[in-house]
């Protein structure tokens, strides 16, 4: 990894917009501060993999610390407990225009002192759309389809940091028209999206999902979103919703789409209920997208062939790392995805609570395509590495 941040001399103000200067240069999401016994490590998230930046000293380090939490509305006296905040920082463009990053803040107590998480959200990023998350011409004109029905359940899955809420901001922006009232009900509202309300909840008032779902129905919605499907309470009233009238889209931690169906039903959801509601699942990862500066060439080894069932693709590309990418070869994520139709074979394999073998055996003959697939385009496209294709296989 070529980035590197100088923070000799600073003082711990300038330490901390150096380095939220140099992470939003980098396209990181997050920014890790871990104290050890002789020194304090700073680490960058990019594309989903940590690289190590630079050490800081620990005196210098608690004034950072203290710095982030002063900003962050974060108690400086409180060091045996986690806390959580968030801030705003600006900066400047080369244009001389302002920008604003949301930052959520959250420290962690050590036998070494406190660690800090930097998550940071900027806004201009997280307005894709679908094309821009990776989705597929044939699983966009499914989706499409089903983002325009009147009523519906629609989920998106995966496991944490997967893209799920950037997709549905993605769905959000081309289902708003002027005609259609969407509402959102989220923890917390990470992008605004134009046109559409979005709501935050907030559970130590009581204001949770469940009641929030049954407060939006009495503002004639059309569309609702729901931030993550949590509990049984929050299913059925989500559940109750689409069947209602509306078009409830929603989140589950489930790692393929077939999952969902099975947490679904450990959360109590009758059967005969879900095949009522809901419409697909969208499952999702999110992988490394290759340098399109910097990729070379790859021609497969024997055993490399021996991976791949079907045929080998005409081209296969590797990383190789340049200026563009930092060195990493990699310059962002794509996602991979997978899209359960529920159809009326799936709808009865539900309906009698049939096994994972039997829900995949009568998906598959459905035209269901698991994860490999998609992943194996985006090899052939050039646009993933063959080793990403192959640490996707192995989740």
């Amino acid at each position: 990894m070529r980035l590197s941040v100088d923070l000799e001399g600073l003082s711990a103000v300038n330490i901390f917009d150096t380095l939220c200067k140099k992470a939003l240069a980098a396209g990181v999401s997050d920014i890790h501060g871990e104290p050890f016994a002789d020194f304090f490590r700073i680490r960058f998230r990019i594309d989903g993999v940590l690289y190590e930046i630079t050490h800081l000293a620990n005196e210098r380090a608690q004034a950072l610390v203290s710095r982030i939490k002063i900003l962050a509305g974060i108690d400086i006296s409180e060091r045996r407990l986690p806390q959580d905040g968030q801030c705003t920082f600006e900066y400047y463009l080369p244009n001389s225009s302002m920008r604003a990053i949301d930052v959520r803040v959250a420290t962690f107590p050590t036998v070494y002192g406190e660690k800090f998480t930097l998550r940071l959200l900027d806004t201009e990023r997280g307005k894709l759309t679908l094309e821009q998350t990776g989705v597929s011409t044939i699983h966009m004109q499914k989706l499409l389809h089903y983002f325009n029905q009147q009523q519906g359940f629609i989920l998106v899955c995966g496991p944490t940091g997967s893209g799920k809420t950037t997709t549905l901001y993605a769905a959000l922006s081309r289902m708003h028209t002027i005609e259609r009232h969407i509402v959102t009900l989220e923890d917390p509202v990470e992008y605004m999206v134009e046109g559409v309300v979005q709501a935050s909840v907030v559970p130590k008032i009581g204001f949770t999902f469940a009641k929030g779902i049954r407060a939006i129905l009495r503002h004639d919605p059309d569309v609702i979103m729901v931030g993550e499907i949590r509990d049984a309470e929050t299913a059925d009233a989500a559940i109750a919703a689409a069947l209602t009238g509306h078009l409830v889209l929603s989140t589950t931690h489930t790692a393929t789409a077939l999952g969902s169906l099975l947490r679904l039903f450990d959360m109590g959801i009758e059967p005969y209920v879900l095949t009522a509601s809901l419409s697909c699942v969208l499952a999702q990862r999110l992988v490394r997208r290759l340098c399109s500066y910097c990729r070379e060439e790859y021609v497969l080894s024997a055993e490399e062939r021996t991976i791949i069932a079907g045929d080998v693709p005409k081209k296969v590309f590797q990383k190789k790392g340049c200026e563009k990418c930092f060195g990493t070869g990699y310059h962002g994520r794509i996602g991979i995805f997978e899209l359960l139709e529920i159809t009326e074979d799936l709808r009865a394999a539900i309906g009698k609570r049939a096994f994972m073998k039997e829900l995949k055996y009568v998906a598959e003959r459905s035209g269901f395509r698991p994860f490999s697939a998609d992943a194996y385009t985006k090899v052939e496209d050039g646009l993933i590495s063959f080793s990403e294709y192959i640490s996707l296989l192995s989740m």
